[in-house]
C-alpha cells in the first residue's frame, strides 16, 4: 500500500524522510532554544498554504509579537494560515474555575483542549502546529494527567485527519515520544572555532524508510536547509566506459599514458611549493578551455591570488568566469560542515554540470571544519558521489615542512584512484622540482621520474632523470653527469 506523504517544507529534510511525512499523523520535533523548531513549524504550514491547504498554528509559549517579529525575519506572508494564541485565555479561565473540586491544572488543561477543539471546528485544518507539547505538560504537573489529556488532543487531531508537528524543547521526559508517530530531533553546538553548528536527525519514523544519521542544517533568511547525504546511486551514472581527461601537458599525459580518467580522484600530494596547485591549476584551465564546466575549492590562500599565480604562467581564467566555465570557492575556517560542503559540491554538479572539482588542499580541508567528526567518512561519500556523476576530483595534499617530506595529518591516498607525487632535489647549485606517478588504479602510467618546471610560459615537464637515485625521498643522491636536466 503506498502511503500518501506530506511535505515538511524544509529544503533536504524531505529528501532524508525518503518522500516527506506520512499523511493523518503526529510528529514531535524536539530541540533546545535556538534550534529552528517555530522556524520549521512555519515552514511546515506555509508548504501546505502553497499547495491549498489550511493551516493552524496554536501557541501556549509564544505570543503574537514573537511570531510576526520571527515571520519578518523571514520575510514570510501568514495571511494564509490561522494563528491561535491561547495562553491568556486558558490562564484567564482557570482562574475563574479555581473553587471547583478538580485541580487547577486539569482545569487548565480541559480549557486549552475546549479551545483547540473549538479552533479546529472553526477552521478545519489540515496541518497544525501545537506550540509546545512541553508547556502543556508543565501545566499538568502530574503525568497521569498530562499522559491522560496529551491523549485527548491526539484523538481530537486524529478524528479530524490532522497531519500535526508538536514542538518540545526540553529533553525527552514527558512519555510523548512513544505517543508521536515519528521524532525529529534538533541539535544544537559550538565549536572551537566558526559559527554555531546545527545538526537534525530523525530518531523515530512509524512505517516509511528514512536516511539515519545526523545531518547538517542553517537557518537562513526563509528557513530551515538541511543537507541530506548525497545519494548513493547518482543519476547520470549509466555505467558508460571511463574516458580520459588530457592535462595539455604532453609529457604529463605520457607520464598518465594519456591523462586521467572521469569519476577518478587524483591525489597531487608533496611538500609546500613543490607545484601541486600548479598541476591541478593546468587541469582546471585546460578543462574550462574545452568548455567544460570547472569548480575549485580554495582553502589554504585566496582566490585573488590563485588567480594571480595561474596568470603568471599564462593562464588567465578572467575570461573563463566570465563565460561562467570557471567557479573559484573560497572556504574559511568555520563556514561551513561537512555536509554542507558536500551539499554544495552535489550542487556545483547538479546545477552546473561540473566535470573537474578541485580540493586544495586536504588539510585546509580539515583545518577549516574544527571538531568536525567522521571527516574522512564524510570525503569518501563525496569522491564516490562525484566518481557515480563521471566528475574528476583533484585533491591537493600538502606535507609537512619545506625541505622534509613527511606525511601530513590526513593520509587520503588509500582512497584516491592515482596519486601524482611531487619532491625537490638540487643539482648544479639550485633547487628543482621532480614529479612522479606512483599510483593509478585505471589504466596504466610512466614509473620514471620526471623533472617539472613552473615558468611564465606554463608548467614544463622534462625527460626522465636517470642520475639521481632516491629523488622520492627527499634525500636524493647524485649518481651522473647532470646531462638530461632542463635547462
Amino acid at each position: 500500500m503506498r502511503i500518501e506523504r506530506v511535505s515538511t517544507g524544509v529544503e533536504g529534510l524531505d529528501e532524508i524522510l525518503d518522500g516527506g511525512l506520512p499523511k493523518d499523523h503526529a510528529y514531535m520535533i524536539q530541540g533546545e532554544a535556538g534550534t529552528g523548531k517555530t522556524t520549521l513549524g512555519f515552514q511546515f504550514l506555509l508548504a501546505g498554504a502553497a499547495r491549498g491547504e489550511k493551516g493552524l498554528y496554536i501557541s501556549i509559549l509564544q505570543s503574537k509579537a514573537d511570531i510576526e517579529e520571527m515571520a519578518a525575519s523571514h520575510g514570510w506572508d501568514l495571511s494564509g494560515i490561522d494563528v491561535e494564541i491561547l495562553t491568556t485565555e486558558a490562564m484567564d479561565e482557570a482562574r475563574l474555575n479555581q473553587q471547583t473540586l478538580l485541580p487547577s491544572s486539569e482545569i487548565q488543561l480541559n480549557e486549552v483542549l475546549k479551545a483547540v477543539e473549538a479552533a479546529v471546528k472553526k477552521i478545519a485544518p489540515t496541518l497544525v502546529v501545537f506550540d509546545s507539547i512541553e508547556q502543556f505538560r508543565l501545566i499538568a504537573g502530574e503525568q497521569k494527567i498530562y499522559q491522560q489529556k496529551a491523549m485527548n488532543l491526539l484523538a481530537l487531531f486524529d478524528h479530524w485527519g490532522v497531519t500535526s508537528l508538536f514542538l518540545h524543547t526540553a529533553e525527552e521526559q514527558s512519555g510523548f515520544r512513544t505517543l508521536a508517530h515519528g521524532v525529529i530531533v534538533l541539535e544544537l553546538e559550538l565549536p572551537p572555532m566558526g559559527g554555531l553548528r546545527r545538526t537534525l536527525a530523525v530518531h523515530k519514523m512509524r512505517n516509511i524508510h528514512f536516511s539515519g544519521g545526523r545531518y547538517s542544517y542553517r537557518i537562513r533568511s526563509g528557513g530551515l536547509v538541511v543537507y541530506p547525504p548525497l545519494p548513493l546511486i547518482a543519476a547520470g551514472d549509466d555505467g558508460s566506459p571511463y574516458t580520459v581527461v588530457p592535462s595539455g601537458n604532453p609529457e604529463l599525459d605520457t607520464m598518465l599514458e594519456g591523462g586521467v580518467q572521469r569519476g577518478t580522484a587524483c591525489l597531487l600530494a608533496g611538500a609546500s611549493g613543490t607545484g601541486k596547485s600548479c598541476i591541478a591549476i593546468l587541469y582546471a584551465y585546460q578543462m574550462a578551455v574545452e568548455g567544460e564546466h570547472v569548480a575549485v575549492f580554495i582553502f589554504d590562500e585566496q582566490i585573488r591570488t590563485y588567480k594571480e599565480r595561474a596568470k603568471r604562467m599564462n593562464m588567465d581564467f578572467t575570461p573563463l568566469i566570465e563565460k561562467g566555465l570557471v567557479d573559484f570557492i573560497q572556504v574559511n575556517v568555520g563556514d561551513f560542515s561537512a555536509g554542507e560542503l558536500g551539499h554544495i559540491m552535489r550542487t556545483f554538479v547538479e546545477n552546473n554540470k561540473s566535470s573537474l572539482v578541485v580540493i586544495d588542499s586536504i588539510s585546509g580541508y580539515s583545518n577549516s571544519m574544527p571538531g568536525e567528526s567522521m571527516l574522512i567518512a564524510h570525503l569518501h561519500d563525496i569522491l564516490s558521489y562525484l566518481s557515480r556523476k563521471k566528475v574528476l576530483t583533484l585533491m591537493v595534499l600538502t606535507e609537512h615542512g619545506l625541505f622534509s617530506e613527511e606525511k601530513g595529518d590526513i593520509d587520503v591516498s588509500y582512497i584516491a584512484d592515482s596519486v601524482i607525487m611531487l619532491r625537490r632535489f638540487e643539482a648544479r647549485g639550485e633547487i628543482r622540482l621532480a614529479v612522479s606517478v606512483v599510483k593509478k588504479r585505471i589504466g596504466g602510467h610512466e614509473r620514471t621520474i620526471r623533472e617539472l618546471q613552473l615558468t611564465s610560459e606554463g608548467v614544463k615537464v622534462g625527460e626522465p632523470i636517470h642520475e639521481f637515485e632516491a629523488v622520492l625521498t627527499g634525500q636524493p643522491r647524485f649518481v651522473g653527469r647532470n646531462k638530461n636536466l632542463m635547462e
